[in-house]
Formats: C-alpha cells, structure tokens, sequence
C-alpha cells in the first residue's frame, strides 16, 4: 500500500456518510477564439456505493489508468465511456458548476476556477454532505495552480464557511479511481453544452443538477 493510499484511508476513517469527488473542464482564452467556460463537476457517492463503484470503474477501464478525453479518441474507449456513464446512472449523483464566458484577462481560468470552487464548495457542504463530510478533487500540478486551490479553501475556512472538522482532500486519479466519475460526467456534459453530441450527458441528466453562474447559457 502507498503513502497516499494510507492517506486516502485514513480520511475514508474520519469521514461520514457521502463524499463528493470533483474534476473540471474548461476552455479559457489562452485556447485560442472559441467559447470560453468553465465548469466543476462533483459527483456524489454514498459510503455504501464507494466499493462496488471503483471496482466497476476499473473494471470497465480494463486497468487502473483513465482518461476521458483521451479514451473518446477511440472507437474501444468511446465503447466503455458509454458502459461508464451507465453505470453512474444507476450508482450516484452529480452537480455541475458552470460559468461563461470568461473574462479576457482570466487567461487561464484561474478566476473562473476560483470562483466555482467557492460556490461548489459551499453548496456541497450546505446541501449534500454532512457536518464532518469529505470533498476529494483531481489535484493540479505543484506550484501556481496547487496553491491557489489551496488559498481559496484557507480562505474559506478562516471566513468560517467550511467547519473544522470538514475534510478537503486533493488526490490524483491514479490513486483513486473515484475521481474517473466527475472526469466522465465533466466530459459529457463539455459536449452537450458544446453542442457537439448530447447522447453522453443525455443518460445522466436525471442525476445531474447544473447550475449556471454568470452565464448566458440555460443548455442543456
């Protein structure tokens, strides 16, 4: 067993009930001319479903490494995203932050980023998780981008918005495969909201609820 697994394990001990694992999409200004958005996606996982459903997600992936974008690439991977996306139709729930567009000095989202962690945050903790709950999102690279989620949630914490004894945990995928199911629910909506093919999002609209921050958009 590794370190973060160790890690992972021991917050699982302290947490009650659900935790809400947490990915993002986004295309920001420094992508180039399109549609800029952001959007935060957490997924909602009940204490008794955490088994079975990580055992289901490495099972389809066929391995311990996932990809949603990538997998897209192929006819074999679109084949398990879709064998994905239903069994979180029957596993769990999701909510989706979204906002757009975004400003043109928000080069690289980081604002837009800021902003959907501390809505989310907040609407999970008031709304879907208990007291002493337990939020896992995809940890970014050390440095700028590590840190500033790091800041919002200090800041949130000494604004008394998020209890002490509420747990925020940054992971990477490749030790919790949990944090495959907002990268597929992220995904799917990217290319509903895009209007590229709504056939991924269209099963898991029922257990989504979006919500739209600053935005001009009401899709799907």
């Amino acid at each position: 067993m590794t370190n973060q697994s160790s890690t992972l394990d021991g917050l699982y001990s302290r947490a009650q009930g659900a935790v809400a694992y947490v990915d993002e999409s986004y295309y920001s200004p420094s992508h180039g001319t399109g549609r800029t958005f952001y959007v935060i996606c957490a997924t909602i996982v009940q204490q008794e479903a955490r088994g079975s459903l990580r055992e289901g997600l490495l099972s389809l992936a066929g391995g311990d490494f996932w990809h949603t974008t990538e997998a897209a690439r192929s006819s074999s991977g679109r084949d398990k995203l879709r064998a994905m996306i239903d069994l979180l139709r029957v596993s769990a729930t999701s909510v989706c932050w979204i906002t757009e567009p975004l400003s043109k000095s928000d080069r690289e989202g980081e604002s837009a980023r800021a902003e959907l962690l501390r809505e989310s945050t907040k609407d999970l903790i008031e709304m879907h998780l208990p007291a002493s709950g337990l939020i896992i999102y995809e940890r970014r690279r050390t440095g700028y981008q590590a840190n500033a989620d790091v800041r919002v949630f200090t800041e949130m914490r000494s604004k008394s918005k998020i209890d002490r004894a509420f747990l925020i945990h940054p992971e990477s995928p490749a030790n919790e495969p949990l944090l495959w199911a907002p990268d597929v629910v992220a995904w799917s909506y990217r290319q509903s909201f895009l209007g590229r093919d709504a056939s991924y999002f269209a099963p898991l609209k029922k257990q989504t609820q979006v919500l739209y921050l600053n935005s001009k958009s009401r899709l799907p």
